[in-house]
């Protein structure tokens, strides 16, 4: 009997940790794999496969450094995956009108005026390893440490990628008074 009412307990505090995770992060992972993947329901697909396996592996929260680098990591390869499927490759080469305008709709929401809808537009264009330090660095706010920890890069590779991503954004957006901060 008492074993019953621990089991129970123990899927209870599984649950509340889940749907602490869920909301804490779940429209931080979205936009990420929203950068991979163009697409706002795939993106919020992926997530929610990220969150099962989160869900799988509540044993393994303790042994965790950081849950939100974690979470970034299982983010970018569920992403990965996806973008490497041959369902993928297959859908993308037979409906490659529709999944632009279901793209256009959903960077639409994503932004909220002409410029940010402007940059955002660029750093989309940009090559995945580019749109991921960028992504990482100024939109979640990750330090080129902390980026190397979850990409398992070296810093001095993600100082270049930042760098040249920056210049590509600057190319692409001549004209613009946009500011860039440094680290």
């Amino acid at each position: 009997m008492e074993e019953l009412r621990q089991t129970k307990e123990a899927t209870h505090q599984q649950h509340l940790w889940h749907d602490d995770l869920m909301d804490t992060y779940g429209l931080e992972m979205t936009k990420l794999a929203y950068t991979y993947v163009k697409n706002w329901s795939t993106a919020q697909d992926i997530v929610q496969d990220v969150f099962v396996k989160a869900y799988h592996n509540y044993s393994k929260r303790e042994k965790l450094h950081s849950v939100r680098g974690w979470l970034i990591r299982l983010t970018i390869n569920q992403s990965k995956d996806y973008l490497k499927s041959s369902w993928f490759r297959r859908v993308t080469g037979l409906d490659s009108k529709h999944s632009t305008e279901t793209t256009q709709s959903a960077e639409d929401t994503l932004t909220t005026n002409s410029s940010n809808a402007q940059l955002s537009q660029a750093v989309l264009a940009l090559k995945q390893d580019y749109r991921e330090v960028i992504f990482l660095y100024y939109y979640e706010e990750l330090t080129v440490r902390e980026m190397s920890e979850v990409l398992k890069v070296k810093e001095a590779t993600l100082h270049t990628r930042l760098r040249r991503a920056k210049m590509e954004l600057h190319h692409q957006l001549k004209g613009e008074d946009f500011v860039w901060g440094t680290n």
